[in-house]
């Protein structure tokens, strides 16, 4: 039932912010911000060659007085440069993929502050699979007339240890992943 729940709130908020720009809101009092313009690169290796995509969209959800985020995308969001790869993952419309976890922080601090390295811990989650990943990342305060943060990730997912099945012939066991300057928008 719990899990039920999860998912559903998933939708509520996908759909949310499918719909209109995110900027902030307040949830029982906290302060959550964030963007649908996220992106996210991948990278791995693929019968010795060096393969990389990237995502057309991406949410990304911070708390700032939990330090915890999600990020959440369309499997059809990936572009990955190769057509029939992109078709595949086109067929798979509507399936997504999140990342929900934490910082090794108390909180987040809504005033100037230094960059701030980051260790992340947290979940990566399909409609089938729930896979405990580990990180590191960066932090950094902005402000251009209105509050913002950026946000960056990185860590790497091990497919073998994860139960992954990618479906693509010759791919080694690690593939590297990147949130890359996901400014997130107070407003």
């Amino acid at each position: 039932m719990k899990h039920l729940d999860s998912i559903i709130r998933l939708g509520v908020v996908f759909a949310f912010f499918s719909l209109q720009p995110f900027t902030t809101f307040t949830q029982e009092r906290e302060e959550v911000f964030g963007t649908n313009t996220g992106q996210l690169k991948i990278t791995a290796i693929v019968a010795d060659t060096v393969f990389r995509a990237t995502t057309k969209e991406l949410i990304v959800i911070l708390n700032y007085q939990t330090a915890e985020f999600t990020l959440i995308l369309d499997k059809a969001d990936i572009i990955t440069g190769n057509d029939s790869l992109n078709n595949l993952l086109d067929q798979r419309r509507g399936e997504k993929i999140s990342f929900t976890g934490s910082m090794n922080l108390p909180y987040i601090k809504q005033e100037k502050h230094p960059p701030k390295d980051i260790e992340i811990s947290g979940y990566l989650s399909t409609d089938k699979d729930k896979n405990e990943v580990l990180g590191e990342g960066r932090l950094e305060y902005l402000y251009n007339g209105r509050y913002a943060s950026m946000l960056i990730m990185s860590f790497i997912l091990d497919v073998n240890k994860m139960g992954i099945n990618i479906h693509l012939p010759g791919l080694e066991d690690q593939i590297q992943v990147e949130l890359t300057k996901a400014v997130l928008n107070s407003q």
